[in-house]
């Protein structure tokens, strides 16, 4: 299946999860998490919106799209600093970064659950 579907059906099976996600806080076993939540909380509640346009680029537009966008992810780790936080962001960039199908979607959609349940 094209990229163009499996990352439609990420966006869409993202949205349809996180409006009815409930979430149980992981600060109790992380407390320096809470430091984070202006990151992960951002990353988080953005996901949707970055990834929803990437499926309507052309072929040709979308990996330098998908791979702008972990780019900045990338660097926004950098100022995540609890050990929780850093290990939860970047299991959702390597979940991206291996995204190639509409199987790849549930990987993408429990990392950006890992990151909401940070930071309820």
């Amino acid at each position: 299946m094209k990229k163009r579907s499996a990352m439609g059906l990420v966006a869409l099976a993202t949205f349809t999860v996180l409006a009815g996600a409930t979430v149980s806080p992981a600060q109790a076993d992380d407390p320096g998490v809470a430091a984070d939540c202006s990151v992960l909380g951002q990353v988080a509640g953005n996901a949707v919106g970055r990834l929803t346009p990437i499926q309507s680029l052309p072929d040709d537009q979308k990996q330098a799209a998908r791979d702008g966008y972990i780019s900045e992810l990338q660097g926004t780790l950098s100022s995540v600093n609890s050990s929780r936080g850093q290990a939860d962001l970047q299991a959702y960039i390597s979940a991206l970064q291996n995204a190639s199908s509409p199987a790849d979607a549930q990987g993408v959609l429990t990392a950006i659950i890992a990151l909401q349940n940070d930071c309820p």
